[in-house]
């Protein structure tokens, strides 16, 4: 099993694509056989521990409170099989910073970036993060880091479950 977090309407072939809501879904996103609608932060209702191969997650942890982020991680981490992958995209809140201080960016650009569209509670940002704080958190839950970057200001990771 494969599970596509938060996917919006990037719906992937070969995985199970969750979602929280329909609203901003287009209609051939809503209608695909392969959406599930709900909490991606718990995945209790989905799948059983051990039984995922890989989860990915890009640009969803930034939009959780940062309180909840270990716990989110760790409920990730328990439903990989042993091999099981866990690939997360981000953005990087030091390149977005680096970017402003250095007027890259523009203030309102900035402010978009770092904490979302504002026009409603899904498209707030609740998390900053650096690949310093994900590799470790990553590190500790026994991750095994595979693939780590930042590129044009996003965070990739790749770990695999030991």
């Amino acid at each position: 099993m494969k599970l596509n977090l938060g996917c919006g309407n990037d719906i992937r072939e070969g995985y199970i694509n969750v979602e929280a809501e329909l609203f901003g879904l287009s209609k051939e996103s809503s209608a695909h056989e392969s959406l599930k609608l709900g909490d991606a932060r718990r995945l209790e209702w989905l799948c059983k521990s051990g039984e995922v191969e890989e989860i990915l997650a890009l640009n969803i942890l930034d939009f959780c409170r940062h309180t909840e982020l270990d716990k989110i991680l760790e409920n990730w981490v328990d439903k990989l099989k042993v091999g099981g992958v866990l690939k997360i995209a981000t953005i990087d809140t030091r390149s977005l910073c680096a970017a402003y201080l250095s007027y890259q960016i523009s203030p309102e650009d900035f402010v978009t970036n770092m904490h979302g569209l504002q026009d409603c509670p899904k498209n707030t940002r609740k998390s900053s993060l650096d690949i310093l704080t994900i590799e470790t958190k990553f590190k500790k839950l026994r991750l095994e880091i595979l693939v780590s970057k930042v590129e044009k200001g996003q965070i990739y990771v790749e770990a695999e479950k030991c």
